[in-house]
């Protein structure tokens, strides 16, 4: 089927109403649609003669110690039930997070606590602890769960 015009400005409204339209659905698209993977974040460090590091890793992000082999991901966020500033507890709560540990030999799936036990897991010649973990929650703030923070202190056994 051909179409064909016999005035140029009708024909000049129906392309620009074409263009327009689909500049539209192009905004809608890219502005509704969710990527549902979150991509993991690399970092890539070296130890050298240090015997411990403190390591900040963000949820679904891992880091490699290039020089021991290992990496460690934040896999998730299993439990944050300490007191929200601006409230009153009867005791702080506790965080709790699982990381992947990855090892020469073999991974592990670990769960480290902020005021509970395990806070700490000792593996292979190494040994991992939870410092902090931020956002602290606050009272009547929701807290986005892709926004954690894990300070984890990374110790070499002697």
């Amino acid at each position: 089927m051909k179409i064909t015009y016999r005035n140029s400005r009708l024909r000049f409204f129906f392309v620009t109403n074409i263009i327009f339209i689909t500049f539209l659905m192009i905004f809608f698209h890219l502005g509704c649609s969710k990527n549902k993977k979150v991509p993991l974040l690399q970092n890539s460090i070296k130890m050298g003669n240090v015997d411990s590091l403190n390591i900040e890793i963000g949820i679904n992000s891992f880091i490699v110690i290039e020089d021991k082999g290992l990496e460690i991901q934040f896999a998730s966020l299993i439990e944050d039930s300490r007191c929200p500033i601006g409230a009153r507890c009867i005791w702080e709560g506790n965080a709790k997070i699982n990381l992947l540990v990855k090892t020469k030999s073999n991974t592990n799936l670990v769960e480290l606590n902020i005021n509970l036990d395990p806070r700490k897991i000792s593996n292979e010649g190494f040994s991992l602890k939870l410092i902090s973990l931020e956002p602290h929650p606050k009272l009547g703030v929701d807290i986005d769960s892709t926004s954690y923070k894990a300070s984890i202190l990374f110790s070499r056994k002697k």
